[in-house]
């Protein structure tokens, strides 16, 4: 693929087929990503000024248009961020002061000011993640939380710190089974090791199951990142490949070696997104058999590059609501645009709605001009901006007698769209024997039927209102009398009751 230069400050675009450039960017790395429901981006790292040169120390927001601060930031870099439900931003890393306050590797930004989570941890985090009921899990280099011991994994309440149970080394990543509440570990070193007396010997993911650690079959590499994604997969990011947890053990995708990090290859950061496709970032050159330098996109079973990609370390990435893919890290250039730390991705192009028709439909006439039919398409599938179904004919038209197809059509912001078909049959007059002495109930407008031949086929329709027969119910003897008297006066004769 080729770029035309384009100048940018800090930071590129890519729109689906080039990168471009954007007006964001930051004067240092960027390691942790957050995304709230309003599409407002929140990054950590070890910067210090946005591009306008405005000191925020470590931690900033953008909105689509300026950056912010939040407070004075804090003192140290950070690692790991995530938001909870009321919009507060839980920030993880190296650092002793958030706001101005004694806040040891761990804090909490509320929209107004900072606050610690009791006296902290004694060393950095690196992986935050939270579950249903708002209880913060952070893991790291610390053997202390809010100065109990805890072996690099701790659990916040929201009022105090607890351990949870014993792990080995030092965790880089965490992951959490929201169905289950399984919480994933997993580490540069083996997170249970033999040397500490694993029984099983070492293992660099475990699992904790709410009472003790029990081990994952082992990836025999060190793992960056970990993600429990749609049907519950956990998948692995590490030096050599993207592994998958299936019922067999670990299957795995392949990446190629780059200069960019100081371990080699490596997967850092894996995302999906509601439609099951995955992003991976990180420190690579190919994957796959396909050139991906440091990102790639996996739908279905099918691997891309997105552009010429970057020329370093994916450290963290973030999808909005509206299909912008968010990518920092300690890269300089985006598909050789000039984009020191952070870049925005417009994926809505990969977005392709999904509609589901109704079932076909068959309704009875109540006119001469058929019958109205009402349905609703089903939107299945669609993660980004806002989809525009239409159906031709609409719900609520009136449909003529006999078989009438439906087609409806779902469009995304991106040009994408999906369709599918039903039909609408209408029943037409049918035939009625033996009904000499059948009593009919009526109810709203009744339909009564000319026969014009020994086969009983029909030749004449006659709709007729409940105030123009003779009383609530009508015999058949009746109906036909009525229909005599309108046939014999070619349609024209009034309707005055049955015999």
């Amino acid at each position: 693929m080729l770029f035309r230069s384009i100048p940018a400050y800090c930071a590129a675009k890519w729109d689906g087929k080039a990168w471009a450039g954007l007006a964001l960017g930051l004067n240092n790395a960027v390691n942790a990503l957050a995304v709230d429901n309003s599409g407002n981006l929140y990054v950590g790292g070890s910067f210090a000024t946005t591009p306008d040169g405005n000191r925020v120390n470590n931690v900033a927001k953008w909105d689509g248009t300026a950056w912010s601060p939040l407070g004075s930031g804090v003192s140290g870099a950070i690692y790991g961020c995530v938001l909870d439900d009321a919009g507060g931003l839980y920030v993880g890393g190296d650092f002793s002061v958030a706001g101005g306050g004694s806040a040891n590797c761990v804090a909490r930004w509320n929209g107004r000011g900072w606050a610690s989570l009791g006296s902290g941890l004694n060393n950095p985090v690196h992986s935050l993640v939270l579950d249903r009921s708002g209880n913060l899990y952070a893991g790291g280099d610390f053997t202390t939380a809010g100065g109990v011991r805890a072996s690099f994994v701790a659990k916040w309440d929201g009022h105090a710190w607890s351990p949870l149970g014993e792990l080995h080394n030092k965790l880089t990543a965490l992951a959490l089974d929201n169905e289950t509440g399984t919480l994933c570990a997993g580490g540069f070193l083996p997170v249970l090791s033999s040397r500490f007396g694993a029984p099983f010997g070492n293992k660099h993911v475990a699992a904790w199951n709410g009472s003790y650690w029990y081990p994952l079959p082992d990836l025999g590499d060190h793992v960056y990142a970990l993600l429990v994604g749609s049907s519950q997969t956990l998948y692995a990011g590490c030096g050599t490949v993207l592994a998958q947890l299936e019922d067999s053990g670990w299957s795995g995708l392949r990446i190629y070696g780059s200069p960019q990090s100081e371990f080699g290859p490596a997967i850092d950061a894996i995302i999906e997104d509601c439609s099951g496709r995955l992003y991976i970032g990180g420190a690579f050159l190919a994957l796959d058999g396909i050139g991906a330098n440091s990102i790639a996109v996996r739908s279905g079973d099918r691997w891309s590059a997105l552009g010429s990609g970057l020329n370093g370390q994916v450290r963290a990435l973030a999808l909005s609501p509206s299909g912008k893919l968010y990518v920092a890290g300690t890269f300089t250039t985006a598909g050789a645009k000039v984009s020191p730390f952070l870049a925005e991705a417009d994926v809505t192009a990969l977005d392709v709605p999904t509609l589901a028709c109704p079932t076909n439909q068959t309704v009875e006439f109540n006119s001469a001009a058929g019958s109205v039919a009402f349905f609703t398409p089903t939107l299945s599938v669609s993660c980004f901006g806002s989809v525009e179904i239409v159906c031709v004919p609409p719900s609520g038209s009136t449909f003529p007698i006999g078989t009438n197809m439906v087609r409806c059509t779902a469009t995304n912001s991106a040009g994408n769209g999906s369709q599918c078909e039903f039909t609408v049959t209408v029943l037409g007059p049918r035939q009625v024997k033996n009904c000499e002495t059948s009593m009919f109930a009526v109810v709203g407008p009744v339909a009564l039927f000319v026969g014009n031949g020994s086969d009983g086929a029909f030749a004449d329709l006659l709709v007729v209102s409940k105030a123009d027969l003779p009383g609530a119910q009508t015999t058949a003897r009746q109906l036909r009398d009525m229909l005599s008297d309108y046939v014999r006066s070619g349609g024209d004769a009034p309707l005055e009751g049955g015999k």
